[in-house]
Order: structure tokens, then sequence, then C-alpha cells
């Protein structure tokens, strides 16, 4: 960091000549009001800090100022020395001046008057995103961390400047390039205009995929495991994404070993990858496999069961000796399938139940399981609320909460909030995929606390969604919306509190909004929030959350101006 010396003048007024060691001074070329010089040649001298001004910065108190520099009235500082560098140093490191200056004004026997002169760095006018469309605009804009009023600040402008690539950077924009610049406000010196100009250039798409060492799933098969990271000009890739993202190559290479470990593979591992440029347009993807040898399963032995015997549960387990060990169909019928043998004990009660298969030996290519089980006691329920009750969802909602005070916990009953959506929602008709992602909202324990506008942008949300979700024409955006729902659903057990959330961007749209913009316009931005804006979006529907749960009527009453232009 950039640095400026600071001099600290120290003149000493005589009647008589007085030399001192280190001091050069002529009397007769001191003017009134010339503050007193320090020659840094000379030799420090110990002084008593009597009184401390600060001058240039009007929005902060001056104490808080006097505070950042670390020194203080009655404190004994050393002339010159490190206590007034240490004291501009941490004004720099504050962020909030552009400009320091530490003086002396006067001197008198031991004690020492210092003048603090800042320079506020200029606070945001406004903010203009250049280069790209309105939709993209305020995406960023609720990423950037910068806002009218707030002071500008070259961390500021570095973390925007990373933001933005990062942001264009899993879209595919692996080139995009963006300049932040400063300008003056003619009608306000101490503020400035400031232009984010971005270039997106064109996406980075895949070129060729490399796969060596493979000799159990050929090329072609292994390609095809890979959604989201597939070579441009292949005509089999025609309706599937060719950007590259590094975060879904990322998990197409755990698409591929899960691969591996569904065919008895348990060994197989990706031994390297690279990713390099073939032209500005495109990069070359290798990968070198290590498959190991295909595994069977020898015995299985159930440990800890109590409830029910080892013959039925060997039934529910689907999978006997000599079969390939598919760690994919283990994992299933533990816990992933309607019929799991979780399932079956979190129906009964037993809440508190765990299983946990080990491989308990391996021999060539045969391995031992050993299914260990801790059943735990029967849970009941001890109260069932139900808040806020809908006409239009409420034979849904008591159909499927089928629970009493007194009965047994039973997942079955409870888990239609938290479980993810199926893939036949993509099938169906918009309207049942509005009813379903309504319920998965719990959007009838809210609902009556709404004026009927807000109700309006609920059903709106809804739809525009449920429209992404069953169209067929873009069956690829209809995938990637559902896997991003059920990853909040996953992380929140529910879509409540993205509902929510949604509600306050949506509503903040439609109030700045001089007229009501297309259906379409809608659903990109919908589309958009779900993909990239998930977390931002349930930040805010969790504060909404926070005060449904304390049932306040004010609930509607939201801060929405952090949403303004």
């Amino acid at each position: 960091m950039r640095y400026r010396l600071l001099f600290i003048l120290l003149i000493f007024t005589c009647i008589s000549s007085f030399t001192a060691k280190g001091f050069a001074q002529d009397n007769d070329s001191t003017e009134v009001g010339q503050k007193p010089v320090i020659l840094y040649n000379g030799t420090p001298k110990k002084y008593e800090i009597a009184d401390i001004k600060v001058s240039g910065v009007k929005n902060y108190e001056d104490y808080v100022l006097i505070g950042i520099s670390g020194l203080a009235v009655g404190q004994t500082i050393t002339v010159p020395g490190d206590d007034i560098t240490s004291a501009v140093k941490r004004y720099w490191r504050h962020g909030l001046f552009s400009d320091v200056k530490i003086l002396a004004d006067k001197i008198e026997d031991n004690k020492i008057y210092l003048s603090i002169q800042l320079k506020q760095r200029p606070r945001i006018t406004d903010i203009v995103i250049h280069g790209v469309k309105k939709s993209e605009r305020e995406d960023l804009m609720a990423k950037l961390g910068m806002a009218k009023g707030t002071q500008i600040t070259p961390n500021l402008v570095d973390r925007a400047k990373i933001l933005i690539k990062k942001h264009f950077d899993e879209k595919g924009f692996k080139n995009a390039e963006v300049n932040i610049v400063e300008r003056e406000d003619p009608e306000n010196a101490e503020q400035v205009y400031v232009d984010v100009n971005i270039d997106k250039k064109a996406k980075v798409k895949v070129h060729k995929i490399t796969i060596d060492g493979n000799m159990v799933l050929t090329d072609k098969k292994l390609k095809r495991t890979m959604k989201k990271t597939n070579e441009k000009g292949k005509l089999i890739n025609l309706f599937r994404p060719k950007k590259f993202i590094e975060e879904r190559y990322e998990e197409d290479k755990q698409k591929i070993i899960e691969k591996y470990n569904e065919l008895g593979y348990r060994d197989a591992q990706i031994m390297e990858d690279s990713v390099s440029q073939y032209d500005e347009k495109t990069v070359d993807v290798y990968m070198k496999i290590y498959e190991g040898q295909k595994y069977y399963l020898r015995n299985i032995t159930w440990v800890g069961n109590k409830v029910y015997p080892s013959d039925l549960l060997n039934e529910q387990l689907r999978m006997k000796s000599g079969d390939v060990y598919n760690q994919k169909l283990l994992n299933d019928r533990i816990s992933n399938d309607e019929d799991a043998i979780g399932n079956n004990y979190y129906n009964r009660g037993y809440v508190f139940y765990h299983l946990d298969p080990v491989e308990v030996n391996i021999d060539g290519d045969s391995i031992d399981l050993e299914m260990r089980i801790t059943e735990g006691p029967q849970a009941s329920i001890s109260h069932v609320r139900i808040n806020g009750n809908d006409r239009l969802y409420e034979n849904i909602v008591r159909r499927e909460l089928r629970t009493r005070p007194g009965d047994l916990f039973s997942k079955e009953a409870l888990e239609q909030y938290d479980q993810p959506l199926k893939e036949a929602i993509l099938t169906t008709t918009y309207r049942l995929a509005r009813n379903e992602l309504a319920v998965k909202a719990q959007y009838q324990t809210y609902e009556k606390k709404l004026t009927p506008e807000e109700r309006n942008i609920f059903i709106d949300i809804f739809t525009y969604t449920s429209k992404i979700l069953t169209n067929t024409k873009k069956r690829d955006q209809a995938e990637e919306t559902l896997e991003a729902l059920n990853r909040i659903i996953k992380d929140n057990n529910g879509l409540k509190t993205w509902a929510l959330g949604m509600s306050v961007k949506y509503k903040a749209m439609l109030e700045r909004a001089k007229e009501r913009k297309s259906a379409q316009y809608y659903r990109t931005v919908v589309y958009n929030d779900i993909i990239e804006n998930s977390a931002a979006i349930i930040a805010d529907g969790t504060k909404r959350a926070a005060l449904l749960d304390g049932d306040r009527t004010d609930l509607f009453k939201f801060d929405w101006s952090q949403f303004d232009e």
C-alpha cells in the first residue's frame, strides 16, 4: 500500500538564539502562523499530546476519527518516531480516506498540539452497468456489494470485479472482462458516479473431451454420463449444454465415479484431469481413469436388528450373495427408495434408527458386508398444529397430515414438505405442478396474512416456475431448474423460505416498474434467481419466515428500499 510520509513541523520561537543537536532554524525567517518544523535527521524527542483536532470529514464524530489513529490526549509520543507513522497507516488500512496528514499546530515545552487532516473517499451517487441486458443488471446489482450513498473504496471495487467475473464464469463466459471507472459528480464534489463496464466475450464451450484408461466403459458411454459437460459440434449433443462451467464439470466427474460404483467397480477414480485452452472460445478436457476390478457380494449379515428379522431385511435389501456390488442400489435400498429399509423404520416411529453398512472383509473380488443397525426407542407425536389453512389447498394438506397427538411418529406422513420433487413433474401440466410447488412451499400456512395483491404475487411465482418446469421445448432448462429446486428443498426442508424470498424481490420489481413486463421476462428472472441467486433469495425469505413464526401481523411491513435502483 502507498503511504505518504507526513512531516510534523516543529519550530521553536526563541528570543535568544538556540541551538540543539539535529535541529536547524533561522528565527528571522519564521513568519506569524508558520507551523513548527521537525527535521528527520534530528534527535527524537518525547512529547505529551496536549490536544488533537480533526478536520476534513463531516459524517463521523471527532472521537471516532481520533480513535482510529490510536493516539490520545495525555499519551507520550516520540517525534520523530513510529507513533505518527503508525497512526497514518491505521487510517490507510481503514480504507475510507484518500489523503491523510498529521501536523503539529504548536509545541509548548514538552507538550504537542496535533492536527489530523483527512480527505474522505467519495460516496456513490449512482451505479451504471454497461454491456449487459437489464435482467442481468438486476442480478449483478444484488451481488456487487455496492449501493448508492456508500463510500467507494479500493477493496469494494476489487471485490465487485471478482464477484462479476465469478458470475459470468459460472454462466460459461470465462473470458469476461470487467472495468470499473469512477466519474466525478458535477453537482457534488464529494460524490462520484460508478461505471461498471462489462465485456462478456463469447461463451467458452467444450471443443474435445479425451478419456484415457477406460476399458470397461467406452468413451461414448462416459461422455453420455456427463450431463453438463458436452462437446460442441456433435449431433448427439444437439439439445445438451455445451458451455464449460467448472462447477458442473466437477459434478460430472462425480457422476462418472458413481457410474463405475454402480457396476461394481468400487475402487474407480479419476487419477488426473486437466482443462486447457484450445482457442479463444473453446477448451479441451482430459481425464485419466483408473477403473480397478469388479467386486461381488459374498456374505451379508445383520447386527442389532430386533424389530425386523434378518430374512425380511434381506428381502427388502434386494441384494444377495453373488450379486454385483452395486453401491448405488445399496444406498437406494437403505434410505433413498420409498420402500427403503430406513423408511420402514421411520414410519413405525423409530426416529433414532441408523444403519451403517460395513465392509468387514474383502477377499479377492468378493466383499462381506455387515449391516449394523441401531434401532433405538419409538417416538410419538406430542402436538399437531396447522396454521393458516386455505380452502384451495386444504384437502391436500389434510389428506397428507394424517397425524394426531399420541400417534407414533411417521416420516411418510410428514415428508411432503422436505421430500424432493419427482422427475414426473416435468411431464405434468403446469397447473398440477403449480399446486405441488405451493404445497412444498407451505403456502397454506401464511396465505391468510397476505393482501390480495401479495397472494397474486405468490401465485405468479408458482406459475412462472411451473411453466419453466413443464416446458418441453427447453428440457435442459427444466431439468436444471428441477435440480436447483431440489437442492433448495434438501438444504431448507422445503421451499417455504425460497417462496417468501422470491416474493420480496418480485414485489420490489413490480413497485419500481412503470408498467408490467411480459410473462417471458418474469419467467427469465425467476429462472435466473432459482439457478444463480437462491442463497440471497433464501436469506430474505428467512427474515420473513422469522416474522411468520412469531405470528407477527406486520409480516409484510418489509424494508423494500434495499432493492431500489
